[in-house]
């Protein structure tokens, strides 16, 4: 089991001052793996004020010792007085992990991503991506 948390307090500039604080933590019992979080940002700008709340939970199964597969949901929410933007996006990704040795993993994502508000860019409002790749640790 594990808690994280993370508290930013940073003056980009004398016309912004943001505001960030996370929490998340984990809770292993074999094979299975849960993950939860939660991050709020806040920048103080001219114009308004610009809000982020992203929370996010997830889980991961290993199949084997060298095969895991993982699932997770993210929900962000954006408010952005200034720039006249809000919304939210809905992200779901299903993933797929191999390990070749200790450091080295191939991996396969699919995520779904659903937007609403001004974030919605024209008429599509959901896209499908695919991600393939190998991550090694040096």
């Amino acid at each position: 089991m594990g808690i994280a948390c993370r508290v930013d307090n940073v003056a980009q500039n004398p016309d912004r001052d943001s505001k960030q604080w996370a929490i998340g933590g984990a809770y292993k019992v074999n094979p299975f793996e849960l993950m939860i979080g939660y991050d709020k940002d806040t920048t103080e700008q001219a114009g308004g004020d610009l809000d982020r709340k992203v929370s996010w939970i997830g889980g991961k199964y290993m199949m084997s010792g060298a095969n895991s597969v993982s699932l997770a949901y993210y929900h962000d929410k954006r408010d952005d007085a200034a720039a006249a933007t809000n919304g939210t996006a809905k992200l779901w990704i299903v993933g797929f992990v191999h390990n070749l040795s200790k450091r080295t993993e191939l991996y396969f994502d699919i995520d779904n991503r659903k937007v609403d508000g001004s974030l919605k860019t024209g008429t599509d409002d959901t896209n499908t991506g695919i991600s393939v790749g190998i991550n090694h640790a040096f």
